[in-house]
């Protein structure tokens, strides 16, 4: 609901003409703020959004009678990426002028779309991992770092508390950080990018024994 002229009111046209697409964000953003705030350049946006956008788009008359107008592709993927960037979702709800339910379906569309046109996967064919590693050499010319393959550290990543229903344990994803939380081990290459993750654990678990759980360190060894 809107509040207009102190009374409160349904969301109407005016409100989804608010939703921001790409051209009009980046009319109202210098370069380095776009990339500050979504942690992607534009360039890399655009690139993204061309892979994605089939997997986003959704039946235009469905969207129309379910929610009055539907929510562009683009719009899905700016506001996930910003979302993941840190952004509140509720904030984002009125800045894209969508509603709480087009968000989190929009938000869930988008992280498999992105997952399925761009899996990460550790490949330990000899080429690939020479290839790693003269990423690792050329960061720093000494010879501690010329067989470096990935850099790999652990991320706790606050949910809510699973029901019995859902996990055997739930008090297991209570951390010592005083909230509940998933313990995600990830590794990087030379570049920063991602080339594998492992979301097996809850937050209670030591980060060495999530490590020793995800298959990297037994590809390693």
């Amino acid at each position: 609901l809107l509040i207009e002229d102190g009374q409160p009111g349904h969301i109407t046209a005016s409100y989804h003409s608010r939703r921001r697409t790409l051209d009009a964000l980046v009319d109202n953003m210098v370069a380095h703020e776009f990339t500050r705030s979504f942690r992607m350049p534009l360039d890399s946006v655009k690139s993204l959004y061309a892979t994605v956008a089939d997997a986003l788009y959704r039946n235009p008359v469905k969207a129309e009678n379910s929610c009055g107008s539907p929510v562009p592709p683009e719009v899905r993927l700016l506001m996930s990426l910003r979302w993941l960037a840190g952004g509140a979702a509720r904030d984002l709800m009125m800045l894209f002028g969508i509603s709480k339910e087009a968000f989190y379906e929009g938000l869930w569309l988008t992280l498999r779309a992105i997952v399925n046109t761009h899996p990460i996967n550790f490949s330990m064919a000899a080429a690939d991992l020479d290839g790693t590693a003269e990423g690792f050499r050329q960061r720093q010319r000494t010879p501690f770092l010329w067989h470096i393959v990935g850099a790999v550290d652990g991320l706790l990543v606050a949910c809510r508390k699973p029901r019995l229903s859902e996990y055997a344990k739930p008090l297991a994803f209570w951390t010592r950080k005083g909230f509940n939380a998933f313990n995600v081990q990830a590794v990087a290459n030379a570049r920063r990018a991602f080339i594998f993750i492992s979301i097996d654990c809850p937050g209670s678990v030591h980060d060495s024994v999530a490590f020793g759980m995800a298959s990297p360190e037994e590809l390693c060894v």
